[in-house]
């Protein structure tokens, strides 16, 4: 079963605690009642504690840097204060005025979108200057639309903290009509996209937004999938093939 999967020992990276990190915090967010009572806060507290254990990797490439911001947004917002903070010196190192107006293609801006609603949430007083450069980075994330699905799933993911928030704001709501409109004209409903009409999911699922017209055909599709090898896609298929079994 995929959510045993998720959960089971496995090397100690950055990316695999990110990954097991960000579902546990979805679910602990979504189906609070059963989280506790399947006793799932100790594998969040053991994640936790695996992030000071994990062999220190060099952060030498851009999007490395994804999970070291994950492991300060998400126990920051676990009330860890900032424990997990990575150092200044490697934040510089990427995110700055110049690396963001350097940004080329769509998928390096999608990942410096993220990065910089992290940084916001962990520490607005530091990090809000860099909310001017979202409208750049969004219009050269739309020029690919793959990558603008994903633009539109974390929008809400980060609107409403993965859940933490329990209001539905109007930006996630107009973010949602935009995915609607997106399902409709530009994403098929196949294996390949699978990662993706996840991502969706989980947002409809977060908003309680089961009325979205797609999600029916989304629901046939993720339960048709058999094999998962990669760990993001195992990630995005655990949360929300848990949250359908327990919103039942």
């Amino acid at each position: 079963m995929i959510f045993e999967e998720i959960l089971k020992p496995r090397e100690l990276t950055n990316e695999n605690v990110s990954i097991r990190l960000t579902v546990l915090f979805l679910l602990k967010n979504s189906l609070s009642k059963t989280f506790f009572a399947q006793n799932l806060e100790k594998y969040l507290a053991q994640t936790i504690d695996d992030i000071k254990k994990i062999p220190e990797e060099q952060i030498e490439e851009f999007f490395d840097l994804q999970p070291v911001i994950d492991f300060w947004y998400y126990t920051k917002l676990l009330g860890h204060k900032d424990d997990y903070k990575p150092k200044d010196k490697l934040i510089k190192q990427f995110i700055s005025k110049k690396k963001i107006e350097n940004v080329k293609n769509p998928v390096q801006a999608i990942f410096m979108y993220c990065y910089i609603r992290a940084l916001i949430a962990c520490d607005r007083k530091k990090y809000s200057y860099l909310k001017k450069y979202i409208d750049f980075l969004k219009l050269m994330i739309e020029n690919d639309d793959e990558v603008y699905g994903y633009y539109l799933t974390h929008s809400i993911f980060y609107d409403i903290k993965f859940g933490k928030i329990k209001s539905k704001p109007i930006s996630s709501l107009k973010s949602l009509k935009k995915l609607d409109t997106y399902c409709e004209d530009k994403l098929e409903f196949n294996r390949g996209n699978v990662d993706l009409i996840g991502e969706i999911l989980l947002c409809c699922n977060l908003l309680k937004a089961f009325y979205f017209p797609h999600y029916s055909n989304m629901i046939k599709c993720i339960k048709k999938v058999r094999n998962v090898s990669d760990f993001h896609e195992r990630g995005v298929l655990t949360a929300v093939l848990y949250q359908q079994k327990n919103l039942n």
